[in-house]
């Protein structure tokens, strides 16, 4: 599967659309749901008046499926916003820099640990 998340443009050829975070969403579930290999995932930013913005979503899917920002699948921006774009890139080399503590906070009870004793 290849996503391209964007609430205006087309996606290539070959790839899936969601045009907000809860199309998103669906798509990775159900790649993992299906066992379907994730191979690309080109982000926008700025998604339209009220909904989540790209950056907030790769936030989400790190936290949420790491293995996606940090493996095998490819990465990428086509966000017109030059500041999201930056903080997006940025984003991305914290991850891959972070590599196994996201995967390893993944596999915790309470991803950050703050709760494990409540």
């Amino acid at each position: 599967m290849r996503i391209f998340i964007d609430d205006l443009r087309e996606a290539p050829e070959g790839y899936r659309v969601a045009r907000n975070f809860q199309e998103f969403r669906k798509s990775i579930e159900e790649a993992v749901e299906g066992d379907e290999v994730v191979e690309a995932i080109s982000f926008d930013n700025d998604l339209g008046e009220g909904e989540r913005e790209g950056y907030e979503i790769m936030k989400w899917l790190a936290e949420s499926y790491p293995q996606y920002m940090v493996g095998e699948t490819e990465i990428t921006i086509h966000s017109a916003n030059p500041r999201g774009r930056e903080n997006m890139e940025a984003y991305i080399e914290f991850c891959r820099k972070h590599r196994e503590d996201l995967l390893e906070m993944k596999s915790r009870k309470h991803p950050w640990g703050e709760m494990e004793n409540e």
